[in-house]
């Protein structure tokens, strides 16, 4: 769940990662 945008509706792919996230701060978190 993410914890960024309350009520996410949405994913992003990441294809550097190939990982899907809730949102794009979730994804900088992981790096």
């Amino acid at each position: 769940m993410c914890k960024h945008i309350l009520n996410v509706q949405v994913a992003i792919y990441a294809k550097c990662c190939k990982r899907w996230f809730d949102c794009a701060q979730c994804h900088a978190e992981t790096q």
